[in-house]
């Protein structure tokens, strides 16, 4: 999927207080290796007052696309937003599952390129206390897998999922897409989990569908979450959005859920919705970010 949300023809209603559009001077960077294989690269936008005494904030974004497709530009829609209220766009590719790699290094991959982004904070002015982090669909599954399961080497501020999948052990889940949905996660996780297996009577979900879904890693620690989810997704239930809500009510953790009521996957069909959701980031990332 090249561009999953359609979120862009709202961009001027502002993402984030005090930008200065006309003041904005891009400094990019792009296709930076963060490590050997050449998926693991990132394209970094910097604000015009980026230096040593006004050390920019990072938004970090990953894309989605099944975690088979996609690249980092497919964030290019809200990239000058963030560069315009003073905050670094980093948007990351990582190895996809043709790179016969599970969930797991995909993690991997985000935590050496924030490791990456840590180590080299002086040559780019970017602070280093925390960051937050915003995926899309797959890439939004791993956003809140990596923030809600990891210690990052910098602190997640804040994490929003986009129509990220959070429970794959969710049964709506299965009545959506049954088939579909088991081979692609036996792919992701290494499993080999059939669907005569899920009808048995006795049927117990492998510990690896448990501990790589994102509702299942929420912990009085986890940070605060942003969700935006269309009630008639027909990729990712919508259910999956109320169990995780659920999940971060149970625990106390500080979140806001945006229904797309009539939207599916791409979340292009409620611009009303579309709008508060960009209020929601502005308000988490004056609380939390800046």
């Amino acid at each position: 999927m090249k561009k999953i949300f359609l979120f862009s023809m709202f961009l001027t209603a502002a993402f984030l207080a005090g930008c200065d559009k006309d003041s904005v001077q891009e400094i990019k960077m792009n296709d930076i290796a963060y490590g050997v294989h050449p998926h693991q690269t990132m394209d970094i936008l910097l604000p015009h007052n980026a230096d040593v005494q006004h050390k920019a904030p990072v938004v970090f974004c990953i894309h989605g696309g099944s975690w088979s497709s996609g690249d980092k530009t497919d964030f290019d829609w809200m990239k000058q937003e963030i560069n315009n209220a003073n905050c670094a766009y980093v948007s990351i590719n990582y190895r996809l599952l043709q790179d016969n790699v599970t969930y797991i290094q995909m993690l991997e991959d985000i935590d050496a390129a924030i490791a990456w982004l840590k180590t080299n904070s002086e040559i780019y002015n970017i602070k280093t206390d925390k960051m937050c982090m915003i995926g899309g669909s797959a890439g939004g599954h791993l956003a809140l897998l990596y923030a809600y399961s990891k210690n990052s080497p910098i602190k997640i501020a804040f994490v929003s999922s986009m129509a990220g999948p959070a429970d794959f052990t969710d049964p709506e889940q299965f009545a959506l897409n049954g088939a579909d949905h088991i081979y692609q996660i036996n792919l992701l996780l290494g499993t080999n989990v059939t669907l005569s297996d899920m009808e048995s009577s006795d049927f117990v979900f492998p510990d690896a569908w448990i501990s790589a879904s994102p509702v299942c890693r929420v912990n009085y620690n986890s940070p605060p979450t942003v969700l935006a989810y269309g009630e008639k997704d027909i990729l990712v239930s919508y259910s999956n959005a109320l169990r995780l809500k659920n999940k971060l009510e149970e625990y106390g953790v500080e979140h806001r859920l945006i229904t797309f009521p009539n939207s599916g996957h791409e979340l292009d069909n409620d611009p009303d919705k579309s709008l508060q959701y960009w209020q929601i980031l502005e308000l988490f990332v004056q609380n939390y970010l800046l």
